[in-house]
Formats: C-alpha cells, structure tokens, sequence
C-alpha cells in the first residue's frame, strides 16, 4: 500500500465554532492583496506584493498547490458574515517523506481575537488525519515580537 495520499480534488471546507475555512477563489483576490501588501503582515511573512494585478501570482500558487497535490491553504472567513480574515494552510507536501510546511497570516485588524488558535489546530488535523503526514513544520520570523 503507498503511503502517498491524494488530496481530495473536491475541495473541504472545515467549519469551527466562530469560522468557516473554504477554498481560495478568485474574488478573493483584492483581500489577498491587502494582507500580502500591509507592512504589519508582511514583516513577518516573506512574501509581499506590489499591486492587485502582481497578487495574481500568488492566486496562481494557491492551484498551482492543488493541481499539483503539494498544498492546501484555506481562506479563513467569519461564520456569522462570511467575511474574510486571513489565509491559512499547507504547502511543500512531500508525499513520499509524509512531511508539510505549514503557513498563515490574518489582517491585522483581527489579530489577537483567537483566530488562529481555532482555525490551525484544523489545519494540522487536516495534514495530519487526511492526508497521512507525518511531520508538518512551520518556520518563524526570529524578530517577531509579541504585540502587547
């Protein structure tokens, strides 16, 4: 039996008690932006973007992971209004060594509500229950400092 296990081309949606994590779509470009453009996120994220039209790379990348079964990354959206508040997920999948990097960033302005100590432990649930991995690691800015 392999040990690769296929992420599942219908994309899952998780529901939490305050968030629903659903597939990235293209409407969702514009808050893509905004995240992936503020200096607050991308101080500890390494990835930034100019424009609108240069985020539509980073749209590419979020099929690119899935046509190619090497990630998974959720918009991470409030139940009550559907609004969305950040991304999250798992990229670099390597199959055959059952291992992922995962990653996040929320906008600012719903830092520090609790979001992601709902919405990651779902995330590597998902990695590790569904997908079979054995590892998953997440890398950390060194100079983050926490927010007081």
């Amino acid at each position: 039996m392999s040990s690769k296990r296929k992420i599942n081309h219908s994309f899952p949606t998780i529901v939490t008690d305050r968030f629903v994590m659903r597939e990235i779509v293209s409407d969702d470009q514009p808050f893509i932006y905004q995240g992936l453009s503020h200096p607050e996120v991308i101080r500890y994220y390494g990835i930034s973007f100019e424009d609108l039209e240069a985020t539509k790379e980073q749209m590419d990348w979020f099929e690119r992971l899935k046509k190619e079964e090497t990630g998974i990354w959720w918009a991470i959206c409030s139940k009550t209004d559907h609004s969305f508040l950040g991304a999250g997920g798992l990229n670099d999948i390597d199959h055959t060594h059952r291992k992922a990097e995962v990653g996040f960033w929320l906008l600012p302005q719903h830092w520090g509500k609790g979001i992601m100590r709902e919405t990651m432990p779902e995330i590597l649930k998902y990695g590790f229950g569904r997908l079979n991995l054995h590892r998953i690691e997440g890398f950390v800015e060194h100079e983050w400092k926490r927010r007081t």
